[in-house]
């Protein structure tokens, strides 16, 4: 019985959302050029216009060195990213975060990520804030 109750007021008191699955890539247009890109689906039980939601973050960082805290946004990283919904897409609009990176190869790239965005619809009805923070493996973005 508790612990329906415990459901119930976390489902009413502003919901929760669970990833179902993520991906993260990476593509290196130049030497000193990185393009990061995240992809989730997350499958959201009460909160938003949508039940589902597919959310990319792409990250474009410049003259990175390894092992050193790079704002974002800065400089040296420019920040993008779009939840895509049955309903209205969300744009990113707002970034508050820093990336980490640890190991460069041809075959992956390991950061640490911590990054809150602040994004909105088009019509500007829908506010969602969305959370990226941890150990991320990418690897290289297959060709077409």
């Amino acid at each position: 019985m508790k612990t329906i109750g415990w459901l119930l007021i976390v489902m009413l008191g502003g919901g929760c959302a669970h990833q179902a699955h993520s991906t993260a890539r990476f593509t290196r247009p130049e030497p000193s050029r990185l393009v990061l890109q995240i992809t989730r689906h997350m499958d959201r039980i009460t909160h938003g216009p949508d039940l589902e939601e597919d959310q990319e973050l792409t990250l474009t960082v410049r003259d990175y060195q390894l092992r050193q805290k790079l704002s974002i946004p800065s400089a040296n990283i420019t920040p993008q990213y779009v939840a895509r919904r049955f309903g209205a897409d969300a744009r990113g609009e707002q970034f508050t975060g820093y990336l980490i990176i640890h190991r460069v190869t041809p075959d992956e790239i390991a950061a640490f990520l911590s990054l809150t965005v602040t994004a909105r619809t088009k019509g500007g009805n829908y506010l969602q804030t969305v959370r990226f923070r941890g150990d991320h493996v990418f690897l290289p973005t297959p060709p077409p």
